[in-house]
């Protein structure tokens, strides 16, 4: 489960409608997405429940590619998420961010592992 702050919980929900409640599904759908995202998510989102279903839906979008990637690029998508579950973002320099901004969600896996390798593997002498 992840735990987040009631900005972050805005952010997910303002780009995953599907976390919502079905009451405020419906309050979005009644007041239109203007009210609903400027007023009705800073006041009325259960951070809690978002951060849970943020975080089923998450493992499962990994677990459905997980199967397509080698096992050493596993282990090291791996060490990402668990930097990224301990609040280490070190490997999000800004250049990864401008990719993760501009690209889709589909390349961002290859991407950090590439990324990761990059900055990684001259550290540990790895040819």
């Amino acid at each position: 489960m992840f735990y987040l702050k009631k900005n972050e919980a805005r952010l997910i929900v303002l780009q995953r409608i599907e976390l919502l409640s079905s009451f405020l599904k419906r309050i979005r759908k009644i007041f239109g997405r203007y009210f609903f995202s400027n007023f009705i998510t800073k006041y009325f989102l259960n951070t809690k429940a978002i951060g849970k279903d943020y975080y089923i839906r998450m493992e499962d979008e990994l677990r459905s590619f997980e199967k397509h990637i080698n096992p050493e690029d596993k282990n090291i998508l791996n060490q990402i998420i668990d930097n990224f579950l301990k609040n280490n973002f070190s490997l999000l320099t800004s250049q990864e961010r401008h990719y993760l901004k501009k690209h889709s969600f589909d390349t961002w896996s290859k991407y950090l592992i590439f990324r990761y390798k990059f900055k990684n593997n001259p550290i540990n002498h790895i040819v």
